[in-house]
Protein backbone atom coordinates (compact mmCIF):
# COMPACT_ATOMS: atom_id res chain seq x y z
CA UNK A 1 0.00 0.00 0.00
CA UNK A 2 2.88 2.37 0.85
CA UNK A 3 4.46 1.56 -2.49
CA UNK A 4 1.18 2.35 -4.27
CA UNK A 5 0.82 5.72 -2.44
CA UNK A 6 4.39 6.53 -3.37
CA UNK A 7 3.68 5.81 -7.03
CA UNK A 8 0.57 8.02 -7.00
CA UNK A 9 2.51 10.91 -5.43
CA UNK A 10 5.35 10.32 -7.86
CA UNK A 11 2.96 10.45 -10.82
CA UNK A 12 1.42 13.73 -9.57
CA UNK A 13 4.89 15.22 -9.23
CA UNK A 14 5.74 13.97 -12.72
CA UNK A 15 2.66 15.66 -14.20
CA UNK A 16 3.42 18.99 -12.50
CA UNK A 17 7.05 18.76 -13.60
CA UNK A 18 6.05 18.10 -17.22
CA UNK A 19 3.69 21.06 -17.37
CA UNK A 20 6.37 23.26 -15.79
CA UNK A 21 8.96 22.10 -18.33
CA UNK A 22 6.78 22.76 -21.34
CA UNK A 23 5.56 26.08 -19.99
CA UNK A 24 9.19 27.20 -20.22
CA UNK A 25 9.37 26.01 -23.83
CA UNK A 26 6.07 27.73 -24.64
CA UNK A 27 7.89 31.08 -24.61
CA UNK A 28 9.43 29.94 -27.89
CA UNK A 29 8.14 27.68 -30.65
CA UNK A 30 8.61 23.97 -30.03
CA UNK A 31 10.37 21.80 -32.59
CA UNK A 32 8.67 18.93 -34.41
CA UNK A 33 10.58 16.48 -32.20
CA UNK A 34 9.37 18.19 -29.02
CA UNK A 35 5.77 18.26 -30.29
CA UNK A 36 5.93 14.54 -31.13
CA UNK A 37 7.24 13.88 -27.63
CA UNK A 38 4.26 15.72 -26.17
CA UNK A 39 1.72 13.85 -28.28
CA UNK A 40 3.09 10.33 -28.54
CA UNK A 41 4.95 9.97 -25.23
CA UNK A 42 3.89 12.43 -22.53
CA UNK A 43 0.14 12.58 -23.16
CA UNK A 44 -0.09 8.80 -23.53
CA UNK A 45 1.60 8.32 -20.16
CA UNK A 46 -1.13 10.38 -18.53
CA UNK A 47 -3.80 8.52 -20.47
CA UNK A 48 -2.50 5.22 -19.09
CA UNK A 49 -2.53 6.69 -15.59
CA UNK A 50 -6.17 7.65 -16.00
CA UNK A 51 -5.13 11.33 -15.89
CA UNK A 52 -7.26 12.17 -18.93
CA UNK A 53 -7.60 15.90 -18.27
CA UNK A 54 -3.82 16.21 -18.02
CA UNK A 55 -3.49 14.32 -21.29
CA UNK A 56 -5.98 16.73 -22.88
CA UNK A 57 -4.07 19.79 -21.70
CA UNK A 58 -0.79 18.36 -23.00
CA UNK A 59 -2.34 17.67 -26.41
CA UNK A 60 -3.94 21.12 -26.56
CA UNK A 61 -0.48 22.59 -25.98
CA UNK A 62 0.88 20.35 -28.76
CA UNK A 63 -2.01 21.46 -31.00
CA UNK A 64 -1.27 25.14 -30.46
CA UNK A 65 2.45 24.63 -31.08
CA UNK A 66 1.76 22.57 -34.23
CA UNK A 67 -0.44 25.35 -35.60
CA UNK A 68 2.29 27.93 -34.96
CA UNK A 69 4.80 26.10 -37.17
CA UNK A 70 2.28 24.55 -39.62
CA UNK A 71 3.03 20.99 -38.49
CA UNK A 72 0.11 19.13 -40.11
CA UNK A 73 0.88 15.72 -38.60
CA UNK A 74 0.99 17.22 -35.11
CA UNK A 75 -2.33 19.03 -35.66
CA UNK A 76 -4.14 15.89 -36.83
CA UNK A 77 -2.80 13.57 -34.13
CA UNK A 78 -3.34 16.14 -31.35
CA UNK A 79 -7.00 16.48 -32.34
CA UNK A 80 -7.36 12.68 -32.25
CA UNK A 81 -5.75 12.23 -28.83
CA UNK A 82 -7.85 15.05 -27.36
CA UNK A 83 -10.99 13.34 -28.73
CA UNK A 84 -9.82 9.97 -27.36
CA UNK A 85 -9.16 11.35 -23.87
CA UNK A 86 -12.56 13.06 -23.78
CA UNK A 87 -14.12 9.74 -24.79
CA UNK A 88 -12.26 7.98 -21.96
CA UNK A 89 -13.63 10.63 -19.58
CA UNK A 90 -17.16 10.03 -20.81
CA UNK A 91 -17.39 13.52 -22.36
CA UNK A 92 -18.71 12.22 -25.67
CA UNK A 93 -20.01 15.56 -26.95
CA UNK A 94 -16.53 17.09 -26.69
CA UNK A 95 -15.00 13.90 -28.08
CA UNK A 96 -17.21 14.08 -31.18
CA UNK A 97 -16.32 17.75 -31.69
CA UNK A 98 -12.57 17.15 -31.70
CA UNK A 99 -12.93 13.93 -33.67
CA UNK A 100 -14.45 15.88 -36.57
CA UNK A 101 -11.38 18.13 -36.63
CA UNK A 102 -9.19 15.02 -36.54
CA UNK A 103 -11.07 13.52 -39.51
CA UNK A 104 -10.73 16.73 -41.51
CA UNK A 105 -6.97 16.96 -40.92
CA UNK A 106 -6.45 13.22 -41.46
CA UNK A 107 -7.57 13.72 -45.06
CA UNK A 108 -4.61 16.06 -45.49
CA UNK A 109 -1.78 13.92 -44.05
CA UNK A 110 -2.99 10.53 -45.40
CA UNK A 111 -1.80 8.37 -42.50
CA UNK A 112 -3.35 4.89 -42.23
CA UNK A 113 -2.58 4.53 -38.52
CA UNK A 114 -4.45 7.77 -37.82
CA UNK A 115 -7.39 6.63 -39.95
CA UNK A 116 -7.56 3.40 -37.93
CA UNK A 117 -7.34 5.38 -34.66
CA UNK A 118 -10.18 7.72 -35.66
CA UNK A 119 -12.48 4.87 -36.74
CA UNK A 120 -11.77 3.11 -33.42
CA UNK A 121 -12.65 6.26 -31.50
CA UNK A 122 -15.93 6.59 -33.43
CA UNK A 123 -16.81 3.01 -32.53
CA UNK A 124 -15.76 3.48 -28.92
CA UNK A 125 -18.13 6.45 -28.55
CA UNK A 126 -21.03 4.27 -29.74
CA UNK A 127 -19.92 1.40 -27.49
CA UNK A 128 -19.30 3.39 -24.30
CA UNK A 129 -22.65 5.18 -24.60
CA UNK A 130 -24.43 1.83 -24.97
CA UNK A 131 -25.92 3.57 -28.02
CA UNK A 132 -25.46 0.95 -30.70
CA UNK A 133 -23.13 -1.98 -30.19
CA UNK A 134 -23.85 -3.06 -33.77
CA UNK A 135 -22.68 0.31 -35.12
CA UNK A 136 -19.63 0.10 -32.85
CA UNK A 137 -18.70 -3.38 -34.10
CA UNK A 138 -19.13 -2.23 -37.69
CA UNK A 139 -16.61 0.56 -37.04
CA UNK A 140 -14.15 -1.77 -35.28
CA UNK A 141 -14.37 -4.29 -38.14
CA UNK A 142 -13.63 -1.47 -40.59
CA UNK A 143 -10.61 -0.51 -38.49
CA UNK A 144 -9.46 -4.15 -38.37
CA UNK A 145 -9.51 -4.41 -42.17
CA UNK A 146 -7.77 -1.05 -42.62
CA UNK A 147 -5.01 -2.06 -40.17
CA UNK A 148 -3.74 -4.53 -42.75
CA UNK A 149 -2.56 -1.52 -44.81
CA UNK A 150 -0.31 -0.14 -42.06
CA UNK A 151 3.28 -0.56 -43.25
CA UNK A 152 5.12 -0.14 -39.94
CA UNK A 153 4.96 -3.49 -38.11
CA UNK A 154 5.06 -1.93 -34.65
CA UNK A 155 2.20 0.44 -35.43
CA UNK A 156 0.20 -2.34 -37.08
CA UNK A 157 0.55 -4.52 -33.96
CA UNK A 158 -0.40 -1.61 -31.67
CA UNK A 159 -3.54 -0.62 -33.58
CA UNK A 160 -4.66 -4.19 -34.21
CA UNK A 161 -4.38 -4.84 -30.48
CA UNK A 162 -6.32 -1.62 -29.79
CA UNK A 163 -9.03 -2.68 -32.25
CA UNK A 164 -9.27 -6.21 -30.85
CA UNK A 165 -9.76 -4.82 -27.33
CA UNK A 166 -12.62 -2.65 -28.56
CA UNK A 167 -14.23 -5.63 -30.31
CA UNK A 168 -13.89 -7.64 -27.08
CA UNK A 169 -15.75 -4.90 -25.21
CA UNK A 170 -18.62 -4.69 -27.72
CA UNK A 171 -19.11 -8.44 -28.07
CA UNK A 172 -18.97 -8.84 -24.27
CA UNK A 173 -21.63 -6.15 -23.88
CA UNK A 174 -23.80 -8.15 -26.29
CA UNK A 175 -23.01 -11.40 -24.40
CA UNK A 176 -21.66 -12.86 -27.64
CA UNK A 177 -19.00 -14.82 -25.82
CA UNK A 178 -17.75 -16.92 -28.75
CA UNK A 179 -16.91 -13.80 -30.74
CA UNK A 180 -15.50 -12.05 -27.68
CA UNK A 181 -13.30 -15.06 -26.86
CA UNK A 182 -12.07 -15.17 -30.47
CA UNK A 183 -10.75 -11.63 -30.24
CA UNK A 184 -9.48 -12.14 -26.67
CA UNK A 185 -7.21 -14.90 -27.95
CA UNK A 186 -6.01 -12.80 -30.90
CA UNK A 187 -5.34 -9.79 -28.69
CA UNK A 188 -3.58 -11.84 -26.00
CA UNK A 189 -1.37 -13.41 -28.65
CA UNK A 190 -0.35 -9.93 -29.83
CA UNK A 191 0.16 -8.54 -26.33
CA UNK A 192 -0.19 -10.56 -23.09
CA UNK A 193 -0.78 -7.38 -21.07
CA UNK A 194 -2.95 -6.84 -17.98
CA UNK A 195 -6.06 -5.86 -19.96
CA UNK A 196 -5.92 -8.92 -22.20
CA UNK A 197 -5.31 -11.40 -19.38
CA UNK A 198 -8.11 -9.74 -17.39
CA UNK A 199 -10.37 -10.04 -20.44
CA UNK A 200 -9.77 -13.79 -20.59
CA UNK A 201 -10.52 -14.04 -16.87
CA UNK A 202 -13.73 -12.09 -17.52
CA UNK A 203 -14.72 -14.55 -20.25
CA UNK A 204 -14.28 -17.57 -17.98
CA UNK A 205 -16.10 -15.79 -15.14
CA UNK A 206 -19.12 -15.06 -17.29
CA UNK A 207 -19.19 -17.91 -19.79
CA UNK A 208 -17.21 -21.08 -19.11
CA UNK A 209 -17.22 -20.78 -15.27
CA UNK A 210 -13.97 -22.77 -15.35
CA UNK A 211 -12.35 -21.94 -12.00
CA UNK A 212 -8.91 -23.23 -13.06
CA UNK A 213 -8.87 -20.89 -16.05
CA UNK A 214 -10.23 -18.00 -13.96
CA UNK A 215 -7.49 -18.46 -11.32
CA UNK A 216 -4.81 -18.81 -13.99
CA UNK A 217 -5.64 -15.55 -15.79
CA UNK A 218 -6.21 -13.65 -12.54
CA UNK A 219 -2.72 -14.70 -11.41
CA UNK A 220 -1.26 -13.59 -14.74
CA UNK A 221 -3.03 -10.22 -14.42
CA UNK A 222 -1.74 -9.82 -10.87
CA UNK A 223 1.81 -10.58 -11.99
CA UNK A 224 1.67 -8.04 -14.83
CA UNK A 225 0.17 -5.35 -12.59
CA UNK A 226 2.96 -5.81 -10.04
CA UNK A 227 5.35 -4.57 -12.71
CA UNK A 228 2.93 -1.82 -13.82
CA UNK A 229 1.26 -0.58 -10.61
CA UNK A 230 0.18 2.72 -12.21
CA UNK A 231 -2.29 0.97 -14.53
CA UNK A 232 -5.30 2.25 -12.60
CA UNK A 233 -7.96 1.22 -15.12
CA UNK A 234 -6.67 -2.36 -15.44
CA UNK A 235 -6.30 -2.58 -11.65
CA UNK A 236 -9.95 -1.54 -11.19
CA UNK A 237 -10.99 -4.34 -13.56
CA UNK A 238 -8.74 -6.83 -11.74
CA UNK A 239 -10.17 -6.01 -8.30
CA UNK A 240 -13.72 -6.21 -9.66
CA UNK A 241 -12.98 -9.61 -11.19
CA UNK A 242 -11.55 -10.86 -7.91
CA UNK A 243 -14.86 -9.85 -6.37
CA UNK A 244 -16.71 -11.82 -9.07
CA UNK A 245 -14.44 -14.82 -8.45
CA UNK A 246 -15.11 -14.92 -4.72
CA UNK A 247 -18.84 -14.45 -5.29
CA UNK A 248 -18.69 -17.43 -7.61
CA UNK A 249 -17.24 -19.40 -4.69
CA UNK A 250 -19.92 -17.96 -2.37
CA UNK A 251 -17.26 -16.19 -0.32
CA UNK A 252 -19.17 -12.92 -0.23
CA UNK A 253 -17.11 -11.21 2.49
CA UNK A 254 -13.90 -11.70 0.53
CA UNK A 255 -15.63 -10.56 -2.65
CA UNK A 256 -16.90 -7.41 -0.91
CA UNK A 257 -13.30 -6.51 0.08
CA UNK A 258 -12.23 -6.49 -3.58
CA UNK A 259 -15.27 -4.57 -4.85
CA UNK A 260 -14.51 -1.93 -2.20
CA UNK A 261 -10.96 -1.69 -3.59
CA UNK A 262 -12.25 -1.45 -7.15
CA UNK A 263 -14.43 1.61 -6.48
CA UNK A 264 -11.74 4.31 -5.91
CA UNK A 265 -9.69 2.90 -8.81
CA UNK A 266 -12.73 3.00 -11.10
CA UNK A 267 -13.45 6.60 -10.07
CA UNK A 268 -9.89 7.67 -10.82
CA UNK A 269 -9.86 6.04 -14.25
CA UNK A 270 -13.45 7.01 -15.19
CA UNK A 271 -14.29 3.28 -15.47
CA UNK A 272 -18.04 3.89 -15.20
CA UNK A 273 -19.07 0.34 -16.04
CA UNK A 274 -16.73 -1.08 -13.38
CA UNK A 275 -18.10 1.44 -10.87
CA UNK A 276 -21.72 0.58 -11.69
CA UNK A 277 -21.03 -3.14 -11.49
CA UNK A 278 -19.19 -2.76 -8.17
CA UNK A 279 -22.06 -0.79 -6.60
CA UNK A 280 -24.59 -3.36 -7.76
CA UNK A 281 -22.50 -6.33 -6.68
CA UNK A 282 -21.78 -4.77 -3.28
CA UNK A 283 -25.50 -4.26 -2.74
CA UNK A 284 -26.07 -7.93 -3.60
CA UNK A 285 -23.15 -9.07 -1.43
CA UNK A 286 -24.21 -7.16 1.66
CA UNK A 287 -27.71 -8.53 1.17
CA UNK A 288 -26.24 -12.05 1.13
CA UNK A 289 -24.50 -11.49 4.49
CA UNK A 290 -27.66 -9.88 5.94
CA UNK A 291 -26.30 -6.34 6.15
CA UNK A 292 -29.41 -4.56 4.88
CA UNK A 293 -28.14 -1.07 5.71
CA UNK A 294 -25.00 -1.36 3.56
CA UNK A 295 -26.96 -3.17 0.84
CA UNK A 296 -29.41 -0.26 0.57
CA UNK A 297 -26.53 2.25 0.74
CA UNK A 298 -24.85 0.78 -2.34
CA UNK A 299 -28.14 0.31 -4.14
CA UNK A 300 -28.75 4.06 -3.71
CA UNK A 301 -25.26 4.81 -5.04
CA UNK A 302 -25.95 2.58 -8.02
CA UNK A 303 -29.28 4.30 -8.72
CA UNK A 304 -27.78 7.76 -8.28
CA UNK A 305 -24.98 6.98 -10.73
CA UNK A 306 -27.48 5.62 -13.27
CA UNK A 307 -29.55 8.82 -12.93
CA UNK A 308 -26.47 11.04 -13.29
CA UNK A 309 -25.50 9.24 -16.48
CA UNK A 310 -28.91 9.22 -18.12
CA UNK A 311 -29.27 12.95 -18.71
CA UNK A 312 -25.93 13.61 -20.45
CA UNK A 313 -26.21 10.19 -22.10
CA UNK A 314 -29.40 11.25 -23.87
CA UNK A 315 -27.68 14.36 -25.15
CA UNK A 316 -24.67 12.36 -26.27
CA UNK A 317 -26.95 9.82 -27.92
CA UNK A 318 -28.40 12.65 -30.00
CA UNK A 319 -24.87 13.57 -31.08
CA UNK A 320 -24.08 9.96 -31.99
CA UNK A 321 -27.36 9.59 -33.86
CA UNK A 322 -26.55 12.76 -35.80
CA UNK A 323 -23.14 11.34 -36.70
CA UNK A 324 -24.68 8.06 -37.90
CA UNK A 325 -27.25 9.96 -39.97
CA UNK A 326 -24.51 12.13 -41.47
CA UNK A 327 -22.48 9.06 -42.34
CA UNK A 328 -25.54 7.42 -43.91
CA UNK A 329 -26.29 10.59 -45.87
CA UNK A 330 -22.69 10.77 -47.12
CA UNK A 331 -22.82 7.09 -48.06
CA UNK A 332 -25.98 7.72 -50.10
CA UNK A 333 -24.30 10.66 -51.83
CA UNK A 334 -21.27 8.52 -52.67
CA UNK A 335 -23.51 5.76 -54.03
CA UNK A 336 -25.38 8.27 -56.22
CA UNK A 337 -22.09 9.60 -57.54
CA UNK A 338 -21.02 6.07 -58.37
CA UNK A 339 -24.31 5.51 -60.23
CA UNK A 340 -23.82 8.72 -62.21
CA UNK A 341 -20.32 7.57 -63.19
CA UNK A 342 -21.69 4.17 -64.18
CA UNK A 343 -24.40 5.76 -66.36
CA UNK A 344 -21.77 7.93 -68.07
CA UNK A 345 -19.63 4.89 -68.81
CA UNK A 346 -22.65 3.05 -70.23
CA UNK A 347 -23.53 6.02 -72.45
CA UNK A 348 -19.95 6.19 -73.74
CA UNK A 349 -20.01 2.48 -74.42
CA UNK A 350 -23.26 2.78 -76.36
CA UNK A 351 -21.83 5.65 -78.41
CA UNK A 352 -18.74 3.60 -79.10
CA UNK A 353 -20.86 0.61 -80.16
CA UNK A 354 -22.99 2.70 -82.55
CA UNK A 355 -19.86 4.34 -83.95
CA UNK A 356 -18.27 0.95 -84.53
CA UNK A 357 -21.39 -0.26 -86.34
CA UNK A 358 -21.45 2.87 -88.49
CA UNK A 359 -17.81 2.47 -89.45
CA UNK A 360 -18.28 -1.21 -90.17
CA UNK A 361 -21.21 -0.49 -92.51
CA UNK A 362 -19.10 2.06 -94.39
CA UNK A 363 -16.43 -0.45 -95.21
CA UNK A 364 -16.34 -1.14 -98.91
CA UNK A 365 -17.44 -4.50 -100.26
CA UNK A 366 -14.08 -5.20 -101.83
CA UNK A 367 -12.49 -5.29 -98.37
CA UNK A 368 -14.89 -7.96 -96.98
CA UNK A 369 -12.69 -10.81 -98.10
CA UNK A 370 -9.64 -9.26 -96.45
CA UNK A 371 -11.61 -8.64 -93.28
CA UNK A 372 -12.80 -12.25 -93.17
CA UNK A 373 -9.21 -13.37 -93.51
CA UNK A 374 -8.24 -11.12 -90.62
CA UNK A 375 -11.13 -12.44 -88.52
CA UNK A 376 -9.96 -16.00 -89.07
CA UNK A 377 -6.43 -14.99 -88.18
CA UNK A 378 -7.62 -13.18 -85.05
CA UNK A 379 -9.63 -16.23 -83.97
CA UNK A 380 -6.59 -18.40 -84.38
CA UNK A 381 -4.56 -15.92 -82.32
CA UNK A 382 -7.35 -15.79 -79.73
CA UNK A 383 -7.34 -19.56 -79.46
CA UNK A 384 -3.60 -19.45 -78.94
CA UNK A 385 -3.97 -16.73 -76.29
CA UNK A 386 -6.75 -18.72 -74.58
CA UNK A 387 -4.50 -21.74 -74.39
CA UNK A 388 -1.84 -19.57 -72.76
CA UNK A 389 -4.45 -18.14 -70.37
CA UNK A 390 -5.56 -21.64 -69.40
CA UNK A 391 -1.96 -22.60 -68.63
CA UNK A 392 -1.55 -19.35 -66.68
CA UNK A 393 -4.75 -19.99 -64.69
CA UNK A 394 -3.61 -23.52 -63.88
CA UNK A 395 -0.31 -22.10 -62.65
CA UNK A 396 -2.12 -19.47 -60.49
CA UNK A 397 -4.43 -22.10 -58.99
CA UNK A 398 -1.40 -24.17 -58.01
CA UNK A 399 0.22 -21.06 -56.52
CA UNK A 400 -2.97 -20.27 -54.56
CA UNK A 401 -3.06 -23.84 -53.25
CA UNK A 402 0.56 -23.58 -52.12
CA UNK A 403 -0.19 -20.26 -50.41
CA UNK A 404 -3.20 -21.75 -48.62
CA UNK A 405 -1.08 -24.68 -47.38
CA UNK A 406 1.59 -22.25 -46.16
CA UNK A 407 -1.01 -20.11 -44.32
CA UNK A 408 -2.39 -23.26 -42.68
CA UNK A 409 1.05 -24.32 -41.49
CA UNK A 410 1.63 -20.84 -40.04
CA UNK A 411 -1.78 -20.82 -38.31
CA UNK A 412 -2.39 -17.52 -40.09
CA UNK A 413 -5.77 -15.84 -39.32
CA UNK A 414 -6.25 -15.33 -43.07
CA UNK A 415 -5.94 -19.06 -43.81
CA UNK A 416 -9.64 -19.83 -44.04
CA UNK A 417 -10.40 -16.68 -46.06
CA UNK A 418 -7.80 -17.66 -48.69
CA UNK A 419 -8.98 -21.27 -48.57
CA UNK A 420 -12.51 -20.13 -49.48
CA UNK A 421 -11.12 -18.23 -52.46
CA UNK A 422 -9.61 -21.44 -53.81
CA UNK A 423 -12.59 -23.62 -52.84
CA UNK A 424 -15.62 -21.27 -52.97
CA UNK A 425 -18.22 -24.08 -52.67
CA UNK A 426 -16.63 -25.72 -49.64
CA UNK A 427 -18.41 -23.82 -46.86
CA UNK A 428 -21.89 -23.97 -48.36
CA UNK A 429 -21.53 -27.70 -49.02
CA UNK A 430 -20.65 -28.31 -45.37
CA UNK A 431 -23.42 -26.08 -44.07
CA UNK A 432 -25.94 -28.16 -46.01
CA UNK A 433 -25.22 -30.94 -43.53
CA UNK A 434 -25.28 -28.73 -40.44
CA UNK A 435 -26.10 -25.00 -40.43
CA UNK A 436 -24.81 -24.66 -36.88
CA UNK A 437 -21.18 -25.32 -37.74
CA UNK A 438 -18.94 -22.67 -36.18
CA UNK A 439 -16.08 -20.79 -37.84
CA UNK A 440 -13.72 -23.01 -35.83
CA UNK A 441 -15.46 -26.14 -37.20
CA UNK A 442 -15.19 -24.89 -40.79
CA UNK A 443 -11.51 -24.02 -40.39
CA UNK A 444 -10.83 -27.46 -38.90
CA UNK A 445 -12.62 -29.11 -41.87
CA UNK A 446 -10.38 -27.07 -44.20
CA UNK A 447 -7.31 -28.58 -42.51
CA UNK A 448 -8.78 -32.05 -43.05
CA UNK A 449 -9.60 -31.27 -46.70
CA UNK A 450 -5.91 -30.41 -47.22
CA UNK A 451 -5.02 -33.89 -45.86
CA UNK A 452 -3.25 -32.62 -42.75
CA UNK A 453 -2.97 -35.40 -40.19
CA UNK A 454 -3.77 -35.13 -36.47
CA UNK A 455 -0.18 -34.55 -35.43
CA UNK A 456 0.33 -31.85 -38.09
CA UNK A 457 -2.86 -29.98 -37.15
CA UNK A 458 -1.88 -30.09 -33.48
CA UNK A 459 1.56 -28.70 -34.34
CA UNK A 460 0.22 -25.92 -36.60
CA UNK A 461 -2.52 -24.78 -34.20
CA UNK A 462 -0.47 -25.18 -31.02
CA UNK A 463 -2.89 -27.69 -29.52
CA UNK A 464 -2.49 -31.17 -28.13
CA UNK A 465 -3.00 -34.26 -30.25
CA UNK A 466 -5.74 -35.35 -27.83
CA UNK A 467 -7.58 -32.04 -28.46
CA UNK A 468 -7.44 -32.60 -32.23
CA UNK A 469 -8.70 -36.18 -31.84
CA UNK A 470 -11.58 -34.94 -29.71
CA UNK A 471 -12.29 -32.30 -32.34
CA UNK A 472 -12.52 -35.01 -35.00
CA UNK A 473 -14.95 -37.04 -32.90
CA UNK A 474 -17.10 -33.98 -32.25
CA UNK A 475 -17.10 -33.17 -35.96
CA UNK A 476 -18.31 -36.68 -36.83
CA UNK A 477 -21.27 -36.18 -34.49
CA UNK A 478 -22.11 -32.74 -35.93
CA UNK A 479 -21.97 -34.04 -39.52
CA UNK A 480 -23.52 -37.45 -38.69
CA UNK A 481 -20.54 -39.39 -40.11
CA UNK A 482 -20.38 -43.02 -39.01
CA UNK A 483 -17.18 -44.37 -37.49
CA UNK A 484 -16.84 -46.79 -40.41
CA UNK A 485 -16.43 -43.94 -42.89
CA UNK A 486 -13.07 -42.33 -43.54
CA UNK A 487 -13.43 -38.71 -42.35
CA UNK A 488 -10.89 -37.39 -44.89
CA UNK A 489 -12.55 -39.12 -47.86
CA UNK A 490 -16.01 -37.94 -46.70
CA UNK A 491 -14.91 -34.29 -46.60
CA UNK A 492 -13.14 -34.61 -49.98
CA UNK A 493 -16.29 -35.99 -51.57
CA UNK A 494 -18.69 -33.24 -50.49
CA UNK A 495 -17.54 -30.71 -53.10
CA UNK A 496 -16.82 -33.06 -55.97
Amino acid sequence: MKQYIYLVMHNKFFIVFTFFTFSIFSAQNLSVKQIDSLIFIESRKYDQLGQYQSAIEINKTALDESKKIGYKKGIAWAYYYIANSYCNKGAFDESNKYLKFAEKNAQIIKNTSLDVAIINCQGKIYNEQNFSYTSAIKKFKEAEQLSANIINKGEKKEWLNHTYKNLISSYSNLNKWDSAFHYMQKSYKLSPDAYNSAALAYYHLNSSKNTDSIENYLKITEKVLKNEPDRVFERSIYESQLGDYYYLKNDFRKGIEHYEKAIPLAKRSYATKVLLSSYQRLSDGYDKISDAKRSIEYLKKYSALIDSLNSPMNKNNDVSLTRILEETKQKNIDEKQQLVKLYMVLVLLLVAVFLAIFIKNKVKNEKLLEENRKIIQEKEETLSVNEELIHELERKVNEKFDKVVLLAKCNDPNFYVRFQEVYPNFQESLLCFNRKLTASDLTFCAYLYLDFQTKEIAEFTFKSIKTIQNKKSALRKKLNISSSEDLYIWIKNIIK
